[in-house]
């Protein structure tokens, strides 16, 4: 097997890889796109990626075919259980839009936390249980609480909510 770099993986010194007698299926690219790293490091990314998704899915009550539907609904777009399912489960790795598309409706700002090593720690588990025990009132105090206590916090989620 012939080893290439990604970028040239479909051509051979600029010309089409048959012209040169290389079959693609003989080509297999050193590097990943996405991060530049050596595959077996973006396999482990991606096995942590799959296991905190299948965590978040599991927390949120989910499922990859309620996902898949409310992914459809919100962006008007067909979008089935095989896809969410093949993220899940998968060898191969999402387009970013579909990764994005799966945060968004798990309800997370931003798809680096699926790198972290827990996404939801037991404090911050812990303060949801709570969150949703608490009387509406109750939450009220809470929330003029925080905002008093952390105002950098609430100036940026009263941006993003702008933006």
């Amino acid at each position: 097997m012939m080893y290439l770099p990604f970028l040239v993986a479909s051509q051979c010194f600029g010309f089409p890889l048959r012209l040169c007698g290389i079959s693609s299926h003989d080509v297999r690219p050193m590097k990943d796109p996405e991060h530049n790293k050596p595959a077996t490091e973006n396999d482990e990314i991606w096995q942590r990626r799959r296991r905190n998704l299948n965590l978040l899915i599991h927390y949120k009550g989910t499922n990859a075919s309620a996902l898949s539907r409310q992914i459809a609904e919100s962006n008007n777009i067909k979008f089935g259980v095989n896809t969410v399912n093949a993220v899940l489960n998968g060898p191969s790795k999402p387009k970013f839009e579909t990764l994005e598309m799966i945060c968004e409706a798990l309800g997370l700002h931003n798809v680096s936390i699926l790198d972290a090593e827990n996404p939801i720690s037991e404090i911050r588990n812990d303060l949801f249980g709570m969150v949703q025990a608490i009387s509406e009132d109750q939450a009220k105090e809470a929330l003029e609480f925080l905002s008093q206590r952390f105002p950098d916090v609430r100036a940026a989620i009263a941006e993003k909510e702008k933006g």
